[in-house]
């Protein structure tokens, strides 16, 4: 809301954008905009929202979803979606937008509802009647309310406006007297309303638009990222191999590799004609330069050790004793053979992963502090536009090999509203629903039950624990903190019943996956023999748990464990939060225990076991070591056969449950739900390449 503005400064303070929020506060904000004086200097603030006088120009939104001129002397600002304007004293207030958390079947009186939810006074509000004006060239109805006192009267006027897959608000709050005066600027503003069908400058038709995280290098740079192909890599840039939704190994920039006789060299032969999005031709040599850039320790990524580690070489550019990777060579611009340290079954697969994505050595070089700002991609959407803090925009990479059928796809940041919300208004195609949600959509009654989509995930949750760490060094110990966990109670508590109760490491779609029977389900009196029968009998214990995330309350299930711990075996929990990037500060410093998730990126068990509890392994972050566990991963590395293969990661896993370095705990269904009219869209256990499948067909375009 506006506070006071002379020429050349503006000086605000913002309220909650939303239509009821504003209602609420129009009291507390008039006696502000009483009580400013202007300070003699001129204050600095870049955290304060960009206010603007209106120059009876045409504005638009950052949406791109309308525009509308501003009269002169008026202040206007943006805000989730809507543009608010203000006249000289803060009244009259005037916004216009498409507010995502009303939903598609809102109507006047709920809106109405709404907006007067706060009223300080509810029982002065009186609706006046209603009648019609012209938004733009559309004439959509209005309704009228009193409000206030009889020392402050209120009016006000709202509207609806549906439009395709949105819906509009408006509404103007000022006094009955300002309402007359101002009667001519607020008709020439809503007569200058004009709508469009799009999206932060693209047809609205003609993107797939998502929730996104914000685009820094963490989430860009496929050296440094952490994640699946269906994040933002995925789009911008493309690997040799990537898995398909029912996750086989298929081609992409590679149109077709030979394996030599003993399995240790892959002969890769690149597709004809690759370029990057600028036209420049991508060779064999940007892909050994991708690799080894991205095993480059001074880059910061965590992933090249157990996506490219098998690769000869790559470990060595990892522990910064080399710059170039012997067992990588382009051998001309279209060929590169790749040398493994050993033949192994799963190596293909894991070049899917987006540390296996070629990036041009040429933009990286030029600009190595920013490059991931303006990429030249190598798959099939390059970035159109970053609006901070707002959207990312892709469009279409023309030159990759295998053009997207979606000229767009936006990917929305802050988005008010819930997701659901969201995907309901027809602001997002797309959204992954909570596990309650998930509940209430299986009903075949729901409106949304035939738009989801289900499947098997390949992730474990797991309890982790350090074996070489004071208290949980001695295996009684773990033993009683395991079996001191009532399970079953945490899950009514806790957990919704599209959750899995796991008993193993290995979830059930996975390769190697055993019914198993819990090796030490929970009993009290077990639990306690167990710390009677260890060193620490007698003595205080404390254990800290690390855990994903700042501090803050912690994740149902886990303060029930903690719970359980303190009651059953009298020992001081505290809990150790690692912040964003989780691994990294976990491998500096960690606790007794970690709550830690876990997603195959590929489908295999050596995905889960090998890179988690191999005593070598990156990713075996609280240091479990069993030598025999050891022997067994690694002779299942080059096993050619199927069926031996699977049952040396059973004897490991066993071994591993037996050990109590790690206790399961849950696994679960992912649900998914898409826009019937996004077709190609296939609900996949892991996160996979999916962009150059998405179409539209039937998209409900501007009514």
């Amino acid at each position: 809301m506006f506070v006071l503005a002379q020429p050349g400064i503006v000086y605000l303070g913002l309220i909650d954008g939303t239509s009821a929020n504003i209602r609420a506060h129009t009291v507390d904000i008039e006696a502000i905009l009483g009580s400013v004086q202007v300070p003699a200097t001129t204050p600095s603030d870049p955290a304060q929202p960009k206010v603007h006088y209106g120059t009876g120009d045409r504005v638009e939104s950052e949406t791109g979803s309308f525009s509308m001129v501003v009269p002169k002397h008026w202040r206007w600002y943006e805000s989730d979606g809507a543009i608010y304007l203000a006249g000289i004293t803060g009244l009259p207030f005037f916004g216009f937008g498409s507010d995502t958390a009303l939903g598609t079947d809102v109507t006047l009186s709920s809106f109405a509802k709404v907006f007067f939810a706060n009223d300080k006074h509810p029982e002065t509000v009186k609706f006046q009647g209603g009648g019609h004006l012209h938004i733009g060239a559309i004439l959509t109805d209005t309704v009228d309310y009193t409000y206030g006192t009889d020392a402050q009267p209120r009016a006000a006027r709202l509207a609806l406006l549906k439009r395709g897959s949105k819906t509009f608000f408006a509404f103007v709050m000022s006094t009955p007297a300002q309402q007359k005066t101002s009667a001519a600027d607020l008709d020439s503003i809503f007569a200058s309303i004009q709508l469009s069908n799009q999206i932060f400058g693209v047809e609205r038709s003609q993107a797939f638009v998502d929730l996104g995280s914000v685009p820094d290098k963490y989430a860009l740079d496929p050296a440094i990222f952490v994640g699946s192909a269906a994040g933002y890599p995925g789009y911008l840039f493309s690997g040799l191999v990537r898995l398909t939704p029912k996750l086989q190994v298929e081609p992409d920039l590679a149109e077709s590799w030979v394996p030599s006789p003993d399995g240790k060299t892959y002969t890769f032969t690149l597709r004809t004609h690759l370029t990057f999005a600028d036209g420049h031709p991508m060779t064999a040599s940007d892909v050994k330069y991708s690799w080894e850039r991205a095993a480059d320790p001074a880059i910061g990524g965590n992933t090249a050790a157990t996506y490219l580690g098998d690769i000869v070489g790559i470990q060595a550019i990892v522990q910064g004793k080399a710059k170039h990777a012997d067992g990588i060579r382009a051998i001309d611009a279209r060929t590169l053979a790749v040398v493994l340290d050993a033949p192994k079954p799963y190596a293909l697969a894991k070049l899917a992963y987006p540390t296996g994505y070629v990036v041009d050595q040429r933009t990286v070089e030029a600009d190595p502090e920013h490059w991931f700002m303006h990429v030249n991609a190598s798959g099939p959407y390059k970035i159109k536009q970053i609006v901070e803090n707002r959207a990312i925009v892709f469009e279409r990479n023309e030159r990759y090999w295998q053009p997207a059928k979606l000229p767009f796809v936006v990917f929305l940041l802050n988005a008010g509203g819930s997701p659901l919300s969201l995907y309901q208004s027809g602001a997002i195609d797309i959204f992954y629903p909570s596990d309650e949600q998930a509940k209430q959509i299986a009903d075949p009654s729901d409106p949304l039950h035939a738009q989801v989509q289900t499947v098997d995930s390949l992730c474990s949750t797991l309890l982790v624990f350090d074996t070489a760490q004071a208290p949980t060094d001695d295996i009684n110990v773990r033993k009683a903190l395991a079996q001191a966990i009532d399970w079953a109670a945490i899950f009514k508590r806790t957990q919704i019943d599209t959750d899995r109760m796991q008993t193993g490491i290995l979830p059930p779609p996975l390769p190697g996956h055993l019914d198993r029977e819990a090796q030490l389900p929970f009993d009290v009196q077990a639990a306690k023999a167990a710390l009677a029968k260890s060193k620490y009998a007698g003595k205080s214990l404390t254990l800290v748990l690390s855990s994903y995330g700042q501090s803050g309350t912690p994740n149902p299930s886990t303060a029930a464990i903690i719970d359980m711990w303190q009651k059953t075996l009298g020992v001081t929990v505290t809990i150790d939060y690692l912040g964003r990037d989780f691994a990294k500060s976990a491998r500096a410093k960690h606790g007794n225990v970690m709550r830690r998730g876990w997603c195959a990126d590929y489908p295999d068990p050596q995905n889960f076991l090998d890179v988690l509890f191999h005593s070598s392994s990156a990713d075996n972050i609280l240091g479990y070591h069993n030598p025999a566990v050891d022997r067994l991963l690694e002779q299942a590395r080059t096993e050619q056969t199927a069926d031996k293969r699977l049952k040396l990661y059973q004897q490991a896993e066993d071994m591993i449950l037996a050990d109590v370095g790690a206790v399961a705990f849950s696994g679960g269904p992912l649900h998914v739900v898409v826009k019937p009219y996004a077709r190609g869209f296939e609900a996949s256990a892991i996160g996979v390449k999916l962009s150059h499948l998405l179409s539209f067909e039937g998209f409900p375009g501007a009514q």
